[in-house]
C-alpha cells in the first residue's frame, strides 16, 4: 500500500456526484494476479 500509481485520478480523492451514470468515470488498477479467483460480497442493508 505504499506505492503510489500514477494512472489514476479519481480513486481515493473527494469527488462529486455526477449527475448520471453516462458522466460517471470508472477507474480501475492492473490485477496484479489475473490467475487467482476472487470473491466480492456486497451488503445493502434496507
Amino acid at each position: 500500500m505504499g506505492r503510489k500509481d500514477t494512472t489514476v485520478t479519481i480513486l481515493g480523492q473527494a469527488a462529486k456526484l455526477p449527475q448520471s451514470p453516462d458522466e460517471a468515470t470508472l477507474e480501475r488498477v492492473p490485477n496484479p494476479h489475473p490467475d487467482a479467483n476472487y470473491v466480492a460480497r456486497f451488503a445493502a442493508p434496507e
